[in-house]
């Protein structure tokens, strides 16, 4: 709260001594130039960012921070409807924060829809505001909408803590409908291995959430990260969780943060088991993308996988689709030519911006230790060998110039794609 009065007054108090309104550095900018792997506007927002203002007539400096920031000149014409709308999201983020309370993105678009024009120029401002005050977005009491799904072999049991509700305490078998309910301190545990899995809440991995337990049986050795909605359904239905003892989780397209949160949760609570962590996607830079979503930060961040509390997994494994299994497919006499597609401007713009951003992979050999079973020298040959896979496999599907959907499988059955990711993991068949 102390942070948004003093971005206010900060800003004012130079109308109030000289007439003149300051200026406001917006850590921006530069960041949104960065071909990393997009993700959406769900992304936490980097605590690296803060306020910088200077006194109308003098330049004089009140407070700095960080680095790569935008000038506006709140005084100039041009400036004062953003300024305007920085203004609204923070008397409605004051608001969340005062009485414990949460919006969607979406929320605070419509609660200030005279000011914006778009989602787009909404979510832009909160994004700036975040950075700007030096505050992730749940800090803000801005959360993301409920998106990803869970399902397998997996229980855990936690505290939220929320002082504006009396305390009570309650243990049950949650589903995706009361998991969105506002709880006071509550205990509450939680069993994936449901009939269509369960909805992803923010709430699972917000920092209200305390005294986390994870429960997974010993007897599961994987992490399936699923790209669609539809190929997840299918392996639950499959019961491909009790085949192959595991746990299914998929963002829906795009992770969101609070799926990607869980992912890392779960996985560095299984480092020591010798869990593997296994992403399946579309054959395309999308597809590739979208996975790599799970390992590094935003276009918003330029820190990569530097701790679990990031949500990031940088030890997930790519299993496929790759261009082995795009061969298969071709030379196959029943899955049709029509399966397969050439690029588009965009997939190619979208694959030379992954291909340039090699530096990604590198800096996977400066992470924090996630195992310490083994040394530091043996964590960054084994990254090294992996960043030569991916690039390599990235640079093979830009010659290639190809694209695959994964449902193209079904053309071999029903149950063929179950069956291809239990041949897949049974041979080790992922970089």
């Amino acid at each position: 709260m102390e942070t948004i009065e003093d971005f206010v007054v900060s800003v004012l108090l130079p109308l109030i001594e000289t007439g003149h309104l300051g200026s406001i550095e917006v850590p921006r900018g530069s960041l949104q130039k960065q071909n990393l792997p997009e993700i959406d506007i769900d992304e936490d927002i980097s605590e690296e960012a803060a306020v910088k203002m200077t006194d109308g007539s003098s330049n004089k400096t009140i407070s700095t921070i960080s680095t790569s920031r935008e000038l506006m000149s709140v005084s100039k014409p041009e400036a004062c409807a953003t300024f305007t709308q920085m203004l609204s999201v923070a008397a409605s983020v004051t608001e969340l924060i005062s009485t414990e309370k949460t919006m969607s993105l979406r929320d605070v678009y419509y609660s200030n829809k005279h000011l914006f024009q778009s989602q787009q120029q909404s979510d832009t401002i909160v994004l700036d505001l975040g950075r700007t005050l030096g505050m992730r977005r749940h800090e803000m009491g801005i959360v993301p909408a409920s998106k990803g799904l869970v399902a397998g072999h997996l229980k855990f049991a936690f505290k939220i803590k929320q002082s504006n509700i009396p305390n009570q305490t309650r243990s049950s078998k949650l589903n995706s409908n009361d998991s969105q309910n506002s709880w006071g301190s509550m205990k509450c545990c939680l069993e994936a291995a449901e009939d269509g899995g369960l909805l992803i809440s923010p709430k699972w991995t917000s920092h209200d959430i305390t005294d986390i337990t994870i429960h997974v049986p010993t007897c599961v050795k994987y992490i399936l990260v699923v790209e669609k909605e539809g190929i997840f359904k299918r392996l639950v239905e499959d019961g491909f969780y009790n085949a192959i003892p595991c746990i299914i989780v998929t963002g829906c397209g795009f992770p969101d943060v609070a799926t990607r949160s869980l992912v890392s949760k779960i996985a560095n609570h299984m480092t020591l088991s010798g869990v593997q962590v296994v992403g399946i996607c579309d054959y395309n830079p999308y597809g590739a993308a979208l996975i790599m979503s799970y390992m590094i930060s935003s276009i918003r961040s330029k820190t990569i996988l530097e701790t679990s509390e990031n949500g990031l997994c940088p030890q997930l494994r790519w299993l496929g689709f790759r261009y082995k299994h795009i061969e298969e497919l071709l030379n196959h006499p029943n899955i049709d030519r029509s399966a397969f597609q050439s690029y588009s401007i965009h997939d190619t713009k979208k694959i030379n911006g992954l291909l340039q951003n090699k530096d990604v992979f590198k800096q996977l050999n400066n992470m924090e230790m996630i195992d310490t079973t083994t040394t530091r020298s043996m964590q960054q040959q084994h990254f090294e060998e992996r960043s030569h896979a991916w690039i390599n496999e990235l640079t093979l599907m830009k010659d290639k110039k190809i694209k695959c959907e994964l449902e193209a499988i079904y053309a071999l059955g029903i149950e063929a794609v179950a069956e291809w990711i239990q041949t897949c993991l049974e041979n080790n068949d992922y970089i």
